[in-house]
């Protein structure tokens, strides 16, 4: 199992067994950059925003990882193995909000995206097992 945070950028990778989960690494992309007002938490206008959406297969896990200080920009992307390496990125014509892959097909990620001309839909990419998305 895997998650990431959106304020900063880090990947913690777990470790499901029958009896317990535990965490296997942690991998930093950008730091959290925040202050606490009235029990919220505010990002300072620098900071780089992280994970938005993520889905996994057997072999790798798909994300939509910003990189940016602007959190909108949710137009790529970013595929790594479990080990936390950086497979490829991909930019799209499309904000991803949501990922979803089905594990006895990896080659297809569908996404929920957004882009001003078509609105929302549901779009699928087919992704080459050469870890290429068409």
């Amino acid at each position: 199992m895997a998650t990431g945070t959106l304020y900063g950028g880090i990947l913690e990778i777990f470790h499901l067994s029958d009896s317990s989960i535990s965490l296997s690494d942690v991998y930093r992309f950008y730091e959290p950059s925040v202050s606490f007002s009235s029990g919220d938490l505010i990002p300072e206008k620098d900071m780089k925003y992280g994970f938005s959406a993520m889905s996994a297969t057997d072999d790798v896990i798909y994300s939509v990882l910003i990189g940016d200080s602007d959190p909108n920009k949710l137009n790529n992307i970013s595929v790594f193995d479990w080990n936390g390496k950086g497979l490829i990125r991909y930019k799209t014509d499309k904000q991803i909000f949501k990922l979803s892959c089905y594990p006895g097909n990896p080659s297809e990620l569908y996404a929920l995206t957004f882009s001003p001309s078509e609105g929302f839909s549901l779009y699928l990419y087919r992704v080459k097992t050469n870890n290429g998305i068409q």
